[in-house]
């Protein structure tokens, strides 16, 4: 006789592997579950979003990050006069800005239009990602009440100056959205898309390699006793090698050159991320970590060297900057609903 019951609470009296085998029915059923009522209402409560937060994305001049977002969207023209970014400097965010480039043909406030379109392409990136993840969380999680989360807090906003950290921040949410499915469908097409999508953000913030290990890592991890690891192994690494392998092939014939330009990035940001009493001046973090640690040129532009030369001082920016991360959590978050955030968090951890 067939059970009337949902699949969660018919699997309850079957036992664990009835459960797990409704989890997996359930995670894989994507935005089929999703009602009619249910997706007029997520896109209502993101269309209210995008109007409330309208205002801060449409920013003048004087709001431009110089060192960050002018950059990137200077990187949109140079795309389409054939030049790359180095693989440091986020190169797939020049994809995102180079359409409203073209404005500069008929109007002549072309580069904030530019950042207006960005900002509002990446805010719509993060709300659909994020919320893909979120029905692969389900049944535990449902994605009305992430969009929920989306619409009060402003955590993702700071995201938004820095155009290569959103643009990460998306392809990894997708990512991780490809590792739940391929954990309740053990399909190896989501394996090789996961692949792709941290391919992709590598292009966006180059540190994303890390995140890469850690992909292939839980990949092997997932792996059923018939599967082959080898297999998963490839799956999961090739993609992202290609997307590496591409990104140099084209930068070598429109440049003649592929430059990776780390060395130059670790030391800059080495610099400007240094703690100070009177807040954030990345001149006067230039000075002082020169101070401290040496000059560029006497480090042969060398993180490594430069905290040999000053061990101590290097462990107490870590403590500084350990002992900052409650008061930034809130000040992003607020601190009624950062204090909620930290709560659940806690909570869930334990669960």
């Amino acid at each position: 006789m067939t059970s009337s019951l949902p699949p969660t609470q018919a699997s309850s009296h079957a036992g664990p592997a009835s459960y797990v085998g409704a989890w997996r029915a359930a995670a894989s059923a994507g935005w089929s579950r999703l009602t009619s009522r249910e997706a007029l209402l997520l896109l209502a409560i993101f269309l209210t979003g995008l109007v409330l937060v309208a205002p801060d994305l449409m920013i003048g001049f004087a709001s431009l990050h110089p060192y960050d977002e002018a950059k990137y969207i200077d990187s949109g023209r140079s795309l389409l006069s054939g030049d790359l970014r180095q693989l440091s400097w986020g190169p797939l965010v020049a994809i995102f800005y180079a359409p409203f480039v073209l404005l500069q043909q008929v109007h002549p406030d072309w580069f904030l239009l530019s950042a207006w379109g960005g900002r509002f392409v990446l805010f719509m990136l993060i709300w659909c990602s994020t919320l893909h993840l979120a029905r692969r969380l389900r049944p535990e999680v449902s994605p009305l009440m992430v969009s929920g989360v989306l619409f009060l807090t402003l955590h993702y906003q700071p995201l938004l100056e820095n155009s290569s950290d959103a643009a990460f921040t998306v392809c990894s949410a997708l990512a991780l959205a490809c590792l739940l499915a391929f954990r309740a469908s053990h399909r190896l097409s989501r394996v090789l898309l996961g692949s792709l999508l941290c391919g992709l953000g590598m292009l966006a913030r180059a540190e994303a390699s890390l995140f890469l290990a850690v992909y292939i890592l839980v990949c092997l991890a997932l792996a059923t006793r018939g599967e082959s690891r080898i297999r998963i192994l490839a799956a999961s690494a090739l993609p992202a090698a290609v997307v590496l392998g591409g990104y140099f092939v084209v930068s070598w014939v429109s440049m003649g050159r592929a430059e990776l330009g780390m060395g130059s990035k670790a030391y800059d940001s080495f610099e400007v991320n240094q703690p100070l009493p009177s807040g954030t001046d990345h001149d006067a973090s230039r000075a002082e970590t020169r101070r401290l640690f040496g000059t560029p040129d006497e480090n042969q532009q060398s993180v490594l060297r430069a905290v040999l030369r000053n061990p101590p001082a290097f462990l107490q920016r870590i403590a500084t900057r350990m002992l900052d991360l409650p008061r930034q959590f809130l000040e992003m978050n607020g601190q009624r609903l950062g204090g909620m955030l930290a709560l659940l968090a806690a909570w869930g951890g334990v669960a």
